[in-house]
């Protein structure tokens, strides 16, 4: 595609960078981080719009959020495209899919650690979210294929607390005893 000749020539510089990015494609692995707290929503919802979470979006914003991560079952090409538009006015909405084996129970976990609620929409619909269901992540690195969540840490009387954590860790060895379904 790119080579060297004996004449003088003019090459666009997009053609060196699509020889570049189709190079790093094959050769070096994609990956997004984020290392300052941004806001997590976590449902198992396609979006095909941001229309359901319109209010909670603005919430958030005016609220100093400029960084939220949305990560759901899928997301059509029309959400994705609001998705840019948003990077271009500073803020960053990134669109996550949602793991696609043990959904639900995955979900809830991401939940636990980052304080947040997961909504199934089985049992609750995304109009009713508010910015107290929406959790923080600490930290967020994605690959094509993969994700790593860190979650903050209650501080409570200057001893860090996992309530959530430990809680979902209880509801797991229930499940796993039979006592109760996940």
């Amino acid at each position: 595609m790119i080579g060297v000749t004996r004449s003088d020539g003019v090459v666009d510089v997009a053609m060196l960078e699509h020889a570049i990015r189709d190079d790093l494609d094959k050769n070096a692995p994609r990956a997004m981080c984020v290392l300052r707290p941004l806001k997590v929503i976590l449902t198992n919802y396609t979006f095909q719009n941001f229309t359901p979470i319109k209010s909670l979006l603005d919430n958030l914003v005016r609220n100093g959020y400029r960084e939220i991560a949305i990560i759901a079952r899928a997301f059509n090409e029309e959400a994705i495209r609001l998705c840019m538009e948003n990077h271009k006015v500073g803020i960053k909405v990134y669109p996550l899919n949602a793991p696609f084996v043990n959904q639900g129970e995955i979900m809830r976990d991401i939940a636990s650690v980052i304080g947040g609620k997961y909504y199934d929409q089985e049992n609750s619909t995304l109009e009713d979210m508010t910015i107290d269901d929406v959790g923080t992540a600490k930290k967020l690195i994605c690959q094509r294929f993969s994700a790593i969540i860190t979650g903050e840490r209650e501080e409570v009387e200057g001893a860090i607390t996992n309530t959530r954590i430990l809680e979902r860790i209880e509801e797991l060895k229930k499940a796993a005893k039979g006592e109760e379904s996940i």
